[in-house]
């Protein structure tokens, strides 16, 4: 029994070994991560290339230092962890009701708990402009990410024990881990545009991928139940892919650490997008990201989990020392494996407040109003296939101070209120975003959690 229960706290904590994308776009991130019609120069990589197309401030602008990163579960928030994972006021256990036990198993939504994670960080990148040619933009972003899945059963597994009848699925289980590095040429130009136009522009993104680490549960069919007759049956039924660079394998473990490492996974990705003015105040933008795979040849493994058994006498010793030495693990050596970058479509419109006819040239600085709708096509580490909507603003009351905001709903996340700030200095810019900032408002529904930074350098 004790093997049954590693291999689901195996199943149920291997997503937390890694963590991906658009956190650096600071803009974006302060806005709730709207912006595929407004994102400009270095900022529009990753996001539609389309945009460097249109002018941004400065001839040449690169990063100093960029960075954001998101971890955020849809169940556990902080209040049900201070009222039922601390302890008492004594420091004691907490024994639960069972109207605790039916809050705890109601914070699983659709009856499966999502939780992920992502990091990136822009290790280099620069845009520059060439006059009637258009703009271009050089890349090498790192990024990681998990999405872990684990479905409601395990928990009323734990509180209810196995009552006569009841069968736990442990199938939906999953995990999908992803660490790559990613070296970009971006390019933008306007385009012979409708009538019905101002402008408009189209560019691409063309990535060389770098893999360094992979892992995902490719089959799960996993079981406990107790029929009628109180015969107690289990199955595990797992199946996990995985591959990585030398450091992680075991005869090479105590390699020293290489900025440059050889990949265990090599792809290539693409980026296309348009985006226009209909009128002065009024743009968008169309973008699809991320298509391409990585092609995992090196240390790549197929571990395999396998074991069914039942139990008539839990009073006869024969079987329980049967079942302790039940549970089989396989670990083989593959030829490799293909795993999908996280595939989107995004759609935005900006609308240039200060510009419109109806306020006219009194209105005190600028304000940005802009909204997206964003489809993730897989579940690839990072993506959802769970449409997502934003609405952002950006205030600047002088044009050195933008302040930001937004709010999204849909994704992952369900609802999360974007904030931002930053200081445009002219040669430096200086910038500040979450898009989790609600949690000062809600801090006992607070789990989730994202912060990014940026500095940029324009000529």
């Amino acid at each position: 029994m004790k093997k049954i229960l590693i291999a689901i706290l195996l199943l149920s904590s291997a997503g937390k070994i890694l963590g991906g994308g658009e956190r650096t776009n600071l803009q974006g991130m302060g806005m709730a991560r709207t912006s595929t019609a407004v994102a400009r120069g270095i900022d529009a990589i990753g996001i539609n290339p389309a945009n460097l197309g249109y002018p941004d401030k400065g001839t040449v602008t690169f990063n100093i230092i960029n960075f954001g990163t998101h971890i955020g579960t849809d169940f556990l928030d902080f209040g049900l962890y201070n009222k039922y994972f601390t302890g008492n006021d004594t420091g004691g256990a907490i024994y639960l009701t069972d109207r605790d036990k039916h809050r705890i198993l109601e914070a699983f939504p659709s009856g499966v708990a999502h939780t992920g994670f992502d990091f990136e960080i822009k290790l280099f990148s620069v845009s520059f402009q060439i006059e009637r040619i258009g703009g271009f933009a050089l890349s090498a972003i790192e990024r990681a990410g998990f999405n872990l899945k684990i479905p409601q059963d395990y928990v009323e597994f734990i509180l209810y024990g196995n009552p006569i009848g009841r069968r736990f699925d442990f199938s939906q289980t999953y995990f999908n881990a992803l660490w790559f590095r990613e070296y970009a040429l971006s390019y933008g130009r306007q385009i012979p545009h409708f009538n019905f136009l101002k402008s408009m522009t189209a560019g691409f993104t063309v990535k060389l991928i770098h893999g360094y680490g992979a892992a995902y549960v490719s089959h799960n069919d996993s079981y406990f139940t107790t029929d009628a007759n109180a015969v107690l049956s289990y199955q595990v039924d797992v199946q996990t892919k995985a591959a990585g660079i030398d450091m992680f394998a075991e005869d090479t473990a105590k390699q020293n650490y290489s900025p440059f490492p050889r990949p265990a996974g090599t792809g290539w990705g693409f980026d296309l997008g348009v985006s226009g003015f209909v009128i002065d105040e009024l743009s968008f933008g169309v973008a699809l990201v991320d298509i391409g795979s990585i092609n995992w040849n090196n240390n790549a493994r197929e571990i395999t989990c396998y074991s069914t058994y039942t139990i008539d006498d839990p009073f006869a010793g024969n079987q329980l020392d049967t079942l302790e030495n039940a549970v089989k693990t396989e670990s083989k050596k593959i030829s490799g494996f293909s795993t999908t970058l996280p595939t989107a479509l995004r759609l935005g419109v900006a609308y240039q407040f200060n510009k419109s006819p109806l306020v006219g040239k009194n209105f005190p600085g600028e304000l940005l109003f802009a909204f997206d709708y964003h489809q993730g096509f897989n579940n690839a580490a990072g993506n959802t296939t769970v449409p997502r909507f934003s609405l952002g603003a950006e205030y600047k009351p002088w044009k050195w101070l933008p302040i930001r905001t937004g709010v999204s709903v849909g994704g992952s996340d369900r609802l999360n209120m974007g904030f931002g700030f930053g200081f445009l200095l002219g040669f430096l810019d200086i910038e500040f975003a979450s898009e989790n900032f609600d949690a000062v408002f809600a801090p006992n529904s607070f789990n989730r959690f994202s912060f990014a930074f940026g500095m940029k350098l324009r000529i």
